[in-house]
């Protein structure tokens, strides 16, 4: 992350054009392939990632200019590519053009998600979409130029979206936390203190790891006054102690798919009295939420059900996947005469006399590790495309700190035994860090339904009650 992203991003969205962040540690097999499906011509980058930048190169002819590259060694390396090196400095120099007519409904930027089948599906946002989220977010959380905040996530992520867009919206400083801060917690704790952060917004398990190695405890972090979380569940025992480490801090839980950024919260300031979960809360503003059944139709004799939203950040669609938007999105015709589409969000919650939602688990066997969304049969899908691998299934279990990582089990060829640091080593060429299983375990074979098929669900439901060598 560098100052240059930040400039990159804004430059674009005021150019007419759209950015499509891409995660430089992907393989590069799986980021050509969102090159190719989205059709990028265009690549943005900085020295530090040369390599990952000349690879795509070499494997998208389709590329047509890669800016933020000027190290004589990297041309070097695109020598007989055709393909224009534009620097940081030289991008000054292009000849000024006309102020770009931009509308509320053109693209702005496309975020991509692992789909059911392994293959990447691109989640379109408007500016009118991401201008709401920044409104909204700025409203209620009360944003202002005497604001800082830091931004811990890279730009292919979407929790970046609050930095990137709600800070130059609402003219508040962004302190942009580079990749050795995020490996080394003491550093990090002892930079948001001098730097004064105000706003904090990451996943739990960052929290967890401020609080263990990072010696947040003794640190003054007076001027926080906001600690947003989401993409996990926050343990209460957890979510007390960053009350009793951040004293002028509220919690918000942010919940929302990074279909519809945001979509419901839930602060708090006092610990939670119980070991039960963490609301998502209610909506926020200029959006509406509904728990329905399996027929569609508003739960009336049951508290839980699947959530659908109605909101202003929503996206347009699926990027080139009108079979995906035929799934996820309702095109309905309200009691009033008027046009109104609603997002399956496919995830199950319980919703209480007030109206406050708790989450509950995924309708199918979509996920979310360390705050990456993943879908479960991509990560089968690449286990079951290894040698001698007859069958796996992927899941998640809690581990003694408390965090969500990913396992699986598989079923191999006779005679042949899991060699789990080459399958790591092969998965890493096929899936990002994140994606890949922590734990790989053998076993003679999974549970079956009546018909014959694996059952998922029960032998998922085992990665919860077990620990896997």
């Amino acid at each position: 992350m560098s100052l240059e992203t930040m400039i990159a991003v804004q430059a674009v969205l005021r150019a007419g054009a759209a950015f499509v962040p891409l995660d430089a540690l992907s393989p590069v097999a799986a980021l050509a392939r969102i090159i190719d499906d989205c059709g990028i011509r265009t690549i943005v980058t900085d020295t530090n990632r040369a390599t990952s930048a000349t690879d795509l190169v070499h494997a998208c002819p389709q590329i047509e200019a890669v800016i933020g590259l000027d190290s004589p060694g990297t041309t070097g390396a695109l020598e007989g590519a055709d393909v224009r090196i534009v620097s940081w400095e030289d991008v000054g120099e292009f000849l000024a053009i006309g102020p770009v007519p931009v509308l509320d409904d053109d693209l702005a930027y496309v975020m991509y998600t692992s789909g059911s089948t392994g293959e990447p599906k691109g989640i379109m946002h408007t500016h009118r979409s991401g201008l709401a989220y920044a409104q909204l977010s700025a409203d209620l959380y009360q944003v202002s130029t005497d604001d800082r905040i830091a931004n811990f996530s890279p730009l292919h992520f979407d929790i970046s979206t609050f930095a990137f867009f709600v800070g130059p919206a609402a003219g508040a400083c962004v302190i942009l936390l580079s990749e050795p801060y995020l490996k080394m917690p003491a550093s990090l704790c002892a930079h948001l203190v001098d730097e004064k952060a105000t706003i904090l917004y990451t996943v739990p398990s960052m929290y967890m790891q401020m609080l263990g190695r990072g010696g947040a405890a003794g640190l003054d972090f007076e001027s926080v006054r906001w600690l947003k979380f989401g993409g996990e569940v926050l343990p209460p025992a957890t979510a007390a102690e960053l009350i009793d480490v951040f004293p002028n801090a509220t919690l918000s839980n942010v919940y929302g798919p990074a279909e519809v950024n945001q979509c419901t919260y839930y602060h708090f300031d006092t610990p939670p009295s119980t070991d039960a979960e963490i609301p998502i809360g209610a909506a926020w503003g200029n959006t509406e939420v509904r728990v329905v059944g399996p027929d569609g139709h508003d739960v009336t004799d049951s508290s839980t059900g699947e959530l659908v939203v109605r909101t202003a950040t929503m996206m347009q669609g699926y990027w080139n996947r009108p079979d995906l938007d035929a799934g996820a999105i309702d095109r309905t015709i309200d009691a009033g005469g008027r046009a109104v589409q609603w997002f399956r969000t496919g995830d199950l919650v319980d919703v209480d006399d007030a109206g406050i939602l708790t989450f509950l688990g995924r309708r199918d066997h979509q996920i979310k590790v360390r705050g990456h969304r993943l879908e479960l049969e991509s990560v089968e899908s690449a286990l079951g495309a290894l040698p001698k691998v007859v069958h796996a299934v992927a899941g998640v279990r809690r581990s003694d700190s408390g965090e969500d990582e990913l396992v699986a089990a598989v079923v191999l060829e006779d005679d042949c035994a899991v060699d789990v640091a080459d399958f790591r080593r092969r998965l890493a060429d096929r899936l990002a860090p994140y994606a890949i299983p922590t734990q790989i375990q053998q076993v003679d074979d999974f549970a079956r339904t009546p018909s014959g098929k694996i059952d998922r669900r029960t032998t998922r439901l085992m990665f919860t009650q077990e620990n896997h060598r």
